[in-house]
């Protein structure tokens, strides 16, 4: 992978944790966003899933399914890694016949 701005960055770990399993989510995010401020005592973000498998179907979200994060330069370089707890889902709507969008919103644990 070439980087061509600073914010480039590799994504090795993108685990949705429920009750039912583990699901790696790097195949079907569209966009990652992670917010920090020094107001708070935490870090919070969404992500943007496009889901063709059908995968909500199965997740029945109820506050305890957690989000599995690792963020490096490189695949071997890592600079972020961290768990949130996903606490609401959004804006789900179909795409086509065989897909949707939804955005799954998360918090590290220092926020609740």
């Amino acid at each position: 992978m070439e980087f061509k701005k600073a914010t480039d960055v590799f994504i090795s770990e993108l685990i949705l944790v429920t009750k039912s399993g583990e699901t790696d989510l790097r195949k079907v995010y569209s966009e990652l966003n992670i917010y920090d401020s020094i107001f708070k005592p935490g870090i919070s973000g969404n992500i943007v899933i496009v889901d063709g498998l059908g995968l909500n179907q199965n997740l029945l979200l109820n506050g305890t399914e957690l989000l599995l994060l690792t963020i490096g330069k490189t695949e071997d370089d890592i600079l972020f890694k961290k768990s949130f707890r996903i606490y609401k889902e959004s804006d789900r709507m179909m795409r086509n016949d065989n897909s949707e969008t939804y955005i799954l919103h998360f918090a590290s644990e220092e926020i609740h």
